[in-house]
C-alpha cells in the first residue's frame, strides 16, 4: 500500500481507525442486496493495509458469516463484525464464548434462549414493534421447520 502516494501514506500513519471500503462502489443498476455481493470483498487489500500500517486498528465489516470465518480473519485483523448474519441468525452468537474465550459451558438450546427472551418480546410487541425488526426472528434459521416456526412466532407476535 505504500505505493499509494506520499500524502495518503502520511495520512494513514496519523489516523487511529480509518474506515476502508474494500470493494468497488457500484451504485447504479444494483439493488441494495446486490451491492453486498457484487463486486466481491477484497480482504487481500485490507490485509495489505494492515501489513503496511500495523498501528491501525483494522476491523472487518462485511461478508463474515460464521465464527470459523471470524477466527480466520482474526489471525491478521483486530476484529471481525458479523453484522447481518448476527441479525438473521442470532443463535450463531451462542458459541462465541466457547470459540473465542475457551469457555467450556455448552451453548443453551435455542428453545431456552427464546424462552428467556419472551418478556422482552412481549414489551416490544405491546409497543407495536414489527415482528421482522426483532432480533429473535432468525433464532431457528437453518433448521428443519424454521419457516413454520417463524410463521408461528409472527402470528403470536401479531396477537400480542
Amino acid at each position: 500500500m505504500r505505493h499509494l502516494g506520499g500524502s495518503l501514506t502520511t495520512w494513514l500513519q496519523r489516523v487511529v481507525a480509518p474506515l476502508l471500503f474494500m470493494r468497488k462502489a457500484w451504485l447504479r443498476g444494483l439493488s441494495p442486496k446486490e451491492t453486498r455481493a457484487v463486486p466481491r470483498l477484497r480482504y487481500d487489500m485490507v490485509q495489505r493495509v494492515k501489513q503496511d500500517f500495523p498501528q491501525l486498528e483494522i476491523v472487518l465489516n462485511g461478508g463474515t458469516k460464521t465464527l470459523d470465518q471470524a477466527r480466520v480473519h482474526l489471525a491478521w485483523a483486530d476484529g471481525a463484525m458479523l453484522g447481518r448474519e448476527a441479525y438473521s441468525n442470532p443463535y450463531l452468537l451462542a458459541d462465541v464464548d466457547r470459540c473465542f474465550y475457551a469457555d467450556s459451558h455448552p451453548a443453551p438450546p435455542r428453545e431456552q434462549v427464546l424462552a428467556s427472551f419472551i418478556p422482552y418480546l412481549a414489551t416490544q410487541f405491546a409497543a407495536g414493534v414489527p415482528f421482522t425488526r426483532l432480533a429473535y426472528y432468525g433464532t431457528f434459521s437453518g433448521l428443519a421447520g424454521c419457516t413454520h416456526m417463524a410463521a408461528l412466532l409472527k402470528r403470536r407476535g401479531s396477537a400480542a
